[in-house]
């Protein structure tokens, strides 16, 4: 069933990974492999959040593979890198650039890049530092800012806030979360709603059931959304495992909540589909094109992007070892660790 309210642009209801292993058997077939997992969740999803690139930047080897792997509905928000949302630190703007240049190689798969802050970081001297870092970001891109402490949201600091990321067409992130009370202010064309919860509260051996009932608060978000989307162009809606034990299953619940037909899993996915040309689900049609394999990993030219002076960044030519690993660039000499591996777990 289609949404019976008027919406001026897309609806995107997803995740904020694909890759959990709690949900083998529930959602994706067990025998699943793990480089089936995006392409299994696109069937059902239509965009995702990307906590890795908050961690490391993006790899442009594995910006390639995800817009391969996804049907041409299909959107990625990426968490713009932590250290660049780190007020101790000047804004940089040949780091941001190489940032936004390589999240570009998503194409018109790229949505929203997420500009969430500590939960240390405060009202204040950050403020300025906010503005500067938003001011220094390639204008033809989209973003969202999240705070996470509720000082950001009250009074004044509130209303300046709300004012100035309107300016900048900048969305301010509807976030539900524990102990932060976030205004559903419009502030761009669009709406970021996230669903969060803490790292404790769920342990991760935990995931893959429900444990807390949130059927309230989905059911408040859901139609402060539904009274809003004729004013917007798009509407992203993000679950973690950590709101209420199990993403797939919250995000569930709010499309019905907004009268969408509910997901069938592993009813949608068989094991057939696995490695298979073609794919369908009620997010879209799409070819799955695999690029070939290249004789060796380590030969493969990088796509060109602009130097930002990085330490190891790489333009063109043969990539070193370091860069095409698992979607991380390589760390400064002495920022090195020995014995630590340079991957990260999720594609």
């Amino acid at each position: 069933m289609r949404c019976p309210f008027r919406m001026t642009g897309a609806l995107r209801i997803g995740c904020s990974s694909w890759t959990s292993n709690a949900w083998l058997g529930k959602v994706y077939p067990e025998a699943i492999r793990h480089e089936d997992r995006l392409a299994a969740y696109a069937s059902l999803f239509n965009a995702v959040e990307i906590d890795a690139t908050y961690h490391r930047p993006p790899n442009p080897f594995v910006m390639e593979g995800w817009k391969a792997k996804t049907p041409a509905n299909f959107r990625f928000a990426l968490k713009l890198t932590r250290d660049y949302v780190d007020p101790r630190k000047p804004v940089d703007g040949a780091r941001l650039a190489y940032f936004t240049e390589a999240a570009k190689l998503l194409g018109e798969k790229l949505g929203p890049i997420l500009l969430q802050f500590a939960p240390w970081v405060k009202p204040g001297r950050a403020s300025t530092f906010l503005y500067a870092l938003l001011d220094e970001l390639d204008p033809s891109l989209r973003y969202a800012v999240e705070f996470r402490d509720p000082g950001w949201y009250s009074g004044e600091t509130g209303q300046s806030l709300i004012e100035a990321l309107s300016t900048r067409d900048v969305a301010l992130v509807w976030s539900c979360r524990p102990n932060v009370a976030v205004p559903p202010a419009l502030t761009s064309d669009f709406v970021y709603l996230r669903f969060a919860g803490d790292l404790h509260t769920i342990p991760r051996e935990e995931h893959g059931e429900i444990r807390l009932d949130r059927t309230t608060e989905t059911r408040v978000w859901a139609s402060r959304l539904k009274s809003r989307l004729s004013e917007v162009q798009e509407a992203f809606v993000l679950f973690n495992d950590d709101f209420a034990g199990f993403a797939p299953h919250s995000a569930d619940l709010f499309r019905r909540e907004l009268e969408s037909a509910p997901l069938r899993y592993q009813a949608e996915i068989s094991e057939p589909l696995m490695g298979a040309s073609a794919f369908t689900s009620d997010v879209g049609t799409a070819t799955l094109v695999q690029p070939a394999a290249p004789a060796s990993r380590w030969a493969r030219p990088l796509p060109k992007l602009p130097a930002p002076g990085l330490p190891g960044a790489v333009t063109g030519g043969p990539a070193r070892r370091p860069v095409a690993v698992c979607g991380r660039l390589p760390l400064p000499r002495s920022r090195r660790v020995r014995g630590k591996g340079d991957s990260v777990g999720v594609f």
